[in-house]
């Protein structure tokens, strides 16, 4: 799937220098400063000729991924991982630490976890936490779009957390509409 994410990685957002912690009142601003006109134009040239583990194939370290889950997690029907291994063929069946079953031959990326938090701020951003405890897993037909921006906020007790724009996760959203599309 060639997912309208453009953005830059976390990986492009440290190598640029921006700061470790980004106060919760500029967040909107800087969420502002991404180029919109990319991320819009990207989902308008979104076509139904899709591939739906390409989007996978193009994951490298470092990138957020969104991925399509079963059921809603809160409140979203995806969550997000920070990968920190590529698409690779998975050699043996295992259960992970969140209890999934992930089968021999398995198309699979690995990653932390971002864990949707509320804010405590009424506003259009979404905030996450990463968990680094325990890795996520996701199969390649489940990638929905790659490469995006979640801005570094603020750290509470130890955890750094991250925003997700509202302009992505609705890109990210509209993406999940039309896999939702082709595979039913």
């Amino acid at each position: 799937m060639n997912a309208p994410c453009h953005a830059a990685s976390i990986v492009d957002v440290a190598s640029e220098g921006i700061a470790e912690h980004i106060e919760e009142d500029n967040l909107e601003e800087e969420f502002d400063s991404q180029n919109e006109d990319d991320v819009l134009e990207a989902a308008e040239n979104d076509d139904d000729d899709i591939d739906l583990e390409e989007e996978a194939s193009k994951v490298e370290v470092g990138f957020n991924v969104a991925v399509m889950c079963d059921g809603v997690e809160r409140g979203d029907p995806f969550f997000v991982i920070l990968c920190d291994r590529v698409l690779y063929s998975n050699p043996e069946t295992f259960v992970d630490d969140w209890g999934n079953t992930w089968s021999k031959g398995d198309m699979l990326i690995r990653g932390f976890y971002y864990s949707r938090i509320s804010s405590g701020r009424r506003g259009p951003n979404v905030m996450y936490e990463i968990l680094k405890d325990k890795p996520a897993y996701a199969c390649s037909h489940h990638v929905i779009c790659s490469d995006f921006l979640m801005l570094p906020t603020y750290a509470k007790k130890g955890l750094q957390r991250y925003g997700m724009s509202s302009e992505v996760r609705s890109v990210v959203l509209n993406a999940l509409d039309c896999m939702s599309n082709i595979i039913s």
